[in-house]
């Protein structure tokens, strides 16, 4: 079968039929399967990290950043008196065992963050030691205690405080009515 040539004097390639949904092959059907229970409708989820304890109640837990500076966050928690916690340690709230999604290599691991444990004294006590530090170093009587220490280290430098300025200069300590707390 030739092509007849078109005006232009070119040969026509034949006419195929156009693609239509008309002339597409029906996919084949997959069989049903019966269904014994009806079915509930329920989330697909990962496993809450967020509502694990310890299974011991005097040990507390926290989430270390294992990447963090290179790893050294958690070498410096060590060295404070964490560990990293296993599985078998570790329940959820509802006391049920660590969720499997959250075990990788032995231990209990969210992406980047890696369960420690410490006992709770030790714990406690960490906390309360940066809240006395937090309270000394923003106390009236500690900063103004500071303050005169580092004019004096000032005034020391420059060769002392002429007399015509003496009683003029001084560490500002502000009553607690001055204070605009808005």
């Amino acid at each position: 079968m030739s092509t007849p040539p078109n005006p232009t004097g070119q040969t026509q390639a034949p006419s195929s039929p156009a693609i239509t949904s008309a002339n597409l092959p029906t996919p084949a059907k997959a069989p049903s399967v019966p269904v014994e229970e009806p079915i509930v409708a329920k989330p697909l989820v990962d496993a809450d990290f967020t509502k694990l304890r310890a299974k011991n109640p005097l040990m507390s837990i926290y989430f270390g950043n294992r990447i963090a500076n290179n790893g050294m966050r958690i070498e410096d928690l060590k060295s404070r008196g964490f560990r990293i916690a296993v599985p078998d340690e570790i329940v959820t709230w509802e006391g049920k065992p660590c969720p499997t999604g959250l075990i990788k290599d032995g231990h209990v691991q969210r992406g980047d963050l890696l369960l420690l444990i410490i006992p709770k004294k030790d714990y406690i006590g960490q906390l309360k030691y940066n809240e006395q530090q937090a309270y000394q170093r923003v106390s009236k009587a500690a900063t103004t205690a500071a303050g005169r220490d580092e004019l004096g280290k000032a005034l020391k430098e420059v060769g002392g405080l002429p007399a015509r300025y003496r009683g003029k200069i001084g560490v500002y300590s502000p009553n607690p009515g001055d204070l605009d707390n808005s």
